[in-house]
């Protein structure tokens, strides 16, 4: 397993052009209808990283040459004619991107700035279980929404590995992140088994990964920060 991770505001114009350059005419044509620049920056930064990290994985077919097919609610996969055994998703704010690849396991990654605000006390009570919801409350004012981030990040991969996103019942995942993050309970469409872990970046940022694993199987992770070399 192996994830890579950007930031978009330490990328450079030709950074961001070598990146951008594997992408396909119809991510390029998406980017062009971005109203903000930076969500510009950010999507092909996102498109091209995955590109990459895909051919990283499987070196015999270049970045430029990888295609896509949207599955139900949204999710994309590597398209069936290429039979390749890799699963991946992506991840991307205003500022960082992050892609994780794996093989033949579903996995989920998301990623958001910690000084996000996204403790409003409805989004607390719509998303988070009961427990959830008192452990997050029973903090000061300046941890309460480093603490909805950090339920918030691993609901969020958990979601995108089972391919819902937000159509999972978010206040049914039931997650204790007191030390490493274990899940209570889930409803059935998102019952795992799961690995779960959670890192935060050096510009700022909460990076969740969640991996559908039987109990016990080893993980070998491997973390990569991109470079244009």
């Amino acid at each position: 397993m192996h994830t890579w991770a950007v930031s978009v505001p330490e990328l450079s114009d030709s950074e961001l052009s070598r990146l951008s350059s594997v992408c396909s005419r119809a991510e390029l044509e998406r980017s062009a209808r971005f109203v903000f620049e930076r969500d510009r920056r950010s999507y092909l930064a996102a498109h091209g990283l995955l590109r990459h990290a895909l051919s990283d994985c499987e070196p015999e077919c270049a970045p430029s040459q990888w295609s896509f097919e949207t599955r139900q609610y949204g999710r994309p996969e590597l398209a069936g004619h290429l039979r390749s055994p890799l699963r991946f998703n992506l991840t991307h704010c205003s500022t960082r991107v992050a892609v994780v690849v794996c093989r033949n396991v579903a996995c989920g990654i998301d990623v958001e700035p910690v000084l996000r605000e996204a403790d409003s006390a409805l989004l607390i009570s719509k998303s988070l279980s009961e427990q959830e919801q008192a452990w997050v409350t029973a903090a000061g004012p300046e941890l309460r929404t480093d603490r909805f981030l950090q339920l918030w990040t691993l609901k969020e991969a958990i979601s995108k590995a089972v391919g819902l996103g937000l159509r999972l019942p978010f206040a049914e995942l039931d997650l204790d992140v007191s030390g490493p993050p274990v899940l209570r309970g889930a409803p059935p469409e998102a019952a795992g088994p799961w690995w779960l872990a959670q890192r935060r970046s050096a510009d700022g940022h909460i990076e969740a990964l969640a991996l559908q694993l039987p109990p016990g199987q080893p993980v070998a992770l491997s973390h990569h920060a991109w470079s244009p070399g």
